[in-house]
């Protein structure tokens, strides 16, 4: 049963669930609409940034044939209908990458690669790697797609200090978190920690579920809140002594 709907965007109550549950793994279907409400909340043209979803920036990263370009292409010329990407500020890439999400961020501003991870450092193999495969191939793409003229040179790769991660499935709200708050001159610590996470699993549950933008049928919940069958549940994930554990 589908439990989010923003236009065309979809995420069902199992999806919504699990990622969100304590200790849930978020997966691509919740990034998607997350991105989406991201858009709607404050449109490109206002806001200057872009959030893609999460198989742009896995396609991206992995990019090597000529059905993956053409799905780039695409979406580059998409999201430039709402606001040229050269114009913008931020360009957000949520990737998921051996079952771990970092946020990729392109700050055309300030000519920035931001990496934000809440897992691996920057000296780390994992990250050496993706940051080196997204950062050439975004500079490829980015030249034949949309500015064939455009220079790179003045770029350099940034890792914001950031909140760790407590377990090995929280990363996913970390991103959220970091695609809802970041700007280059947002202190992240001063935001939100590791503790914070279960709080934050149950307010994008709120959010997203209960948007007015959301236009999926939510009488399935309202009836059972009606009915106060929650309290328990809700009662379990707000816990402190769970987050340490």
């Amino acid at each position: 049963m589908t439990a989010i709907i923003y236009r065309k965007v979809r995420c069902s109550y199992l999806s919504l669930g699990q990622s969100l549950m304590p200790g849930g793994h978020v997966n691509n279907f919740l990034i998607s609409v997350f991105c989406r409400k991201l858009f709607d909340d404050c449109h490109p043209s206002v806001s200057k940034k872009h959030y893609f979803f999460s198989y742009i920036g896995e396609n991206i990263l992995k990019y090597h044939n000529k059905d993956q370009f053409k799905l780039i292409q695409n979406t580059f010329k998409g999201a430039s209908l709402a606001k040229k990407i050269d114009a913008c500020e931020l360009l957000f890439f949520p990737i998921c990458h051996c079952k771990h999400w970092f946020l990729f961020v392109v700050d055309l501003q300030n000519c920035q690669f931001v990496f934000m991870d809440s897992l691996f450092l920057k000296k780390s193999r994992y990250q050496v790697v993706v940051s080196e495969m997204l950062v050439g191939n975004f500079k490829h793409l980015w030249k034949e797609i949309v500015d064939s003229e455009y220079s790179f040179d003045n770029f350099r790769i940034v890792y914001p200090a950031m909140p760790r991660q407590g377990n090995g499935n929280d990363c996913g709200v970390f991103v959220m978190k970091c695609m809802e708050i970041w700007t280059p001159r947002v202190v992240l610590h001063d935001y939100f920690s590791r503790v914070n996470i279960p709080n934050i699993r149950i307010q994008y549950t709120n959010q997203l579920f209960f948007s007015s933008k959301n236009t999926a049928d939510k009488s399935l919940v309202t009836h059972l809140l009606r009915e106060g069958k929650f309290h328990r549940v809700r009662t379990g994930v707000t816990s402190e002594s769970d987050v340490s554990q």
